[in-house]
């Protein structure tokens, strides 16, 4: 597997009081968040009062998980980027909610593309506000193919869960199989928060089939996933 350099732009993280941020750079593992950046419903992010709701809800097995981001809440949205595994000319922009511990209890999805040699190049060597057309164009509203970055680079959507007890899930993991299974983003707006993180907010609906790395299979109905997207500045 041909390793990749990861940049991981994280941004505040709000936790009772207390308010951090960190960037931080990781390889190989694809889009793996190690922080989040916490919003709140009615309350402040960075100082900077946001209402914007995100969350990530979905039944997993049978089992009700509901990760919000709210007043009170531990947990924040985050977002990710990466150079896909396979070939260079791949590109991943991850959107997540996090709790404080994000190696445990995380859901979102990740939107892989594949860029033309000529836009390749060109975007990795343009400035936050000239890059954002390229990062924008990740998102559509729509039925999405899923992608995979384990076994192959393919374009499209993977949806990542982390449980309670660290172990990490996602679509692209076993032997991938999502045959009834769906990914659509049915809303794709502005961030009026203000906070830098991204340049939307987006919704993601679903319904598919999550694996560990050991090929185990876990259902996922009902899941719903709102969060930051359009990462401000992703392949600085």
């Amino acid at each position: 597997m041909k390793k990749t350099n990861q940049l991981l732009a994280l941004a505040i993280v709000v936790f009772m009081m207390s308010m951090f941020a960190c960037k931080k750079k990781e390889e190989p593992t694809p889009s793996s968040p190690t922080g989040t950046t916490g919003g709140t419903t009615g309350g402040t992010t960075g100082g900077i009062t946001t209402g914007t709701k995100l969350y990530f809800t979905a039944t997993i097995d049978g089992k009700a998980i509901d990760f919000q981001v709210g007043n009170g809440s531990t947990y924040g949205s985050g977002l990710s980027t990466g150079n896909g595994t396979y070939q260079n000319n791949q590109a991943d922009i991850g959107s997540f909610i996090s709790g404080l511990n994000s190696t445990k209890n995380m859901g979102g999805f990740i939107i892989f593309k594949t860029f033309s040699d000529i836009d390749y190049a060109v975007m990795n060597n343009l400035s936050v506000e000239d890059q954002q057309p390229y990062v924008e164009s990740f998102y559509k509203i729509g039925v999405y193919p899923f992608g995979s970055a384990v076994k192959a680079s393919i374009d499209g959507a993977v949806i990542q869960y982390t449980d309670d007890n660290g172990v990490e899930w996602r679509t692209d993991n076993g032997t991938g199989d999502q045959t009834g299974s769906k990914f659509e983003i049915t809303e794709h707006i502005l961030n009026n928060d203000d906070d830098n993180v991204g340049t939307h907010v987006s919704t993601a609906k679903f319904n598919c089939k999550l694996y560990n790395t050991s090929g185990e299979t876990k259902v996922l109905t009902n899941g719903s996933c709102r969060a930051y997207t359009a990462l401000y500045g992703a392949f600085l």
